[in-house]
């Protein structure tokens, strides 16, 4: 009997566990096409905002170094020359040293282009030094915006869009100080196409050397959303015309932080957990594993032992003293009893609810509990003549009695 019961446990784990495996198989097979509208940024993703076409669209209309940058610019701007220098991404993570190293390069004939919302502030306060304050930009909070790049021949509007919904976001635009100072050519604008005609600048370059160095505040507009229309593209074929017709090397390291401060790679960025997640069929096998561990630390991991005998039921003996009681008032013969416990427990529950005490039978003590209760004064009235009528009447009967308890019970449940 003992191993009967062993088997059936055995299989209904079994049973559990493939149904798990199943149930994880059905969810990828419903996921698989499920669009994340998070700002991925990857290069070759294909989620809405990830930049596969512009990466595809840039390496089929220019030369391109196979690889890109892969380690930090202190090690191999010095190898570099004759090229286009790309960084696209939501934020420039670049050290002073790192800076240093970009600026070498441009100032040698080169170019560079970034496009990031949030650009580094390294390479900023370096370019301090050659007369450029660029510290300071700015977002613009819509759901619509109109943009514009050299030459100015089109404008396009494009739309904020997230799952199902368009909603407003920031966009990112630079200080409007560059005007005044003159000296950075300014190569697109940006506005509210609803609200306001104020162009603000998002692209513009800046001369260092014999190099220059592009600056776009938006990456947002580089994305697959934005690439798969006629009009994103001519967009973004306006803004790479500005840029000299040159092999192209992507930065692939400095879209993320490093921890050490010789700007190594952190080991706990190549960690092989890190690596299984960025899989589809390691991920999801890593998941499956993980639930057969708990299925099997659920059902298998206690001590087994004979089955504990059950207790009897514990009867509430609450009702039964109740109903004993009931029949001892009843056995008076007089509704009187009863009436006054009940007189008893209202009084305690106006004394607690509305702090209100005091004698009853006056008038201002029932216009009081009528004003505290939002009851009619009538309603109260009538309430403590019934009191009355089977308190202080002997010949009081259990219809009266009855009479009684519904109007309590009509206070407790009108009363505020």
């Amino acid at each position: 009997m003992k191993r009967d019961s062993r088997d059936t446990g055995l299989k209904v784990i079994i049973t559990l566990v493939l149904l798990a495996v199943v149930g994880v198989f059905v969810l990828i097979a419903l996921t698989s096409n499920f669009e994340n509208w998070r700002y991925t940024f990857r290069k070759n993703g294909q989620n809405p905002y990830d930049f596969k076409l512009f990466y595809e669209l840039v390496n089929t209309s220019s030369p391109t170094e196979p690889g890109g940058i892969k380690r930090p610019l202190t090690k191999c701007a010095d190898s570099l020359d004759n090229v286009n220098y790309f960084f696209l991404g939501s934020r420039h993570f670049l050290d002073s040293a790192n800076a240093e190293a970009l600026i070498s390069f441009v100032k040698r004939g080169n170019s560079a282009f970034i496009c990031a919302s949030t650009p580094s502030n390294s390479l900023f306060e370096r370019l301090k030094e050659y007369g450029y304050n660029l510290n300071y930009y700015s977002n613009l909070h819509s759901e619509t915006v109109r943009v514009r790049a050299e030459p100015y021949d089109s404008s396009y509007t494009f739309t904020y869009r997230f799952g199902d919904e368009t909603n407003s976001r920031n966009w990112s635009y630079a200080s409007d100080s560059l005007r005044k100072e003159g000296d950075q050519p300014v190569l697109g604008v940006i506005s509210n196409n609803l609200y306001s005609d104020t162009e603000y600048i998002n692209y513009y370059s800046v001369r260092v050397g014999d190099g220059k160095i592009f600056f776009h505040y938006e990456p947002l507009l580089f994305t697959n959303y934005f690439l798969k229309e006629k009009k994103g593209f001519e967009y973004v074929s306006d803004v790479l015309s500005q840029l000299p017709n040159k092999q192209i090397v992507w930065d692939n390291y400095h879209d993320q932080f490093h921890y050490r401060i010789d700007s190594e790679p952190s080991p706990y960025n190549t960690s092989p957990l890190k690596y299984i997640l960025k899989q589809p069929s390691l991920k999801y096998a890593w998941y499956t594993l993980l639930a057969g561990v708990l299925l099997f630390l659920i059902f298998r991991s206690r001590r087994e032992q004979r089955i504990i005998p059950i207790s009897p039921k514990v009867e509430n003996t609450s009702i039964e003293l109740a109903r004993s009681l009931g029949v001892l008032y009843m056995q008076s013969g007089s509704p009187k009893y009863i009436a006054v416990e009940m007189m008893k427990l209202f009084a305690d529950h106006i004394r607690k609810k509305y702090r209100l005490t005091g004698n009853p039978a006056k008038d201002d003590f029932q216009e009081k509990l009528a004003r505290l209760s939002g009851l009619d004064l009538t309603e109260i009235q009538q309430l403590y003549t019934l009191e009355r009528k089977v308190v202080y009447n002997p010949n009081a009967t259990k219809k009266d009695l009855s009479n009684l308890y519904y109007a309590l019970q009509d206070f407790y449940k009108n009363a505020k």
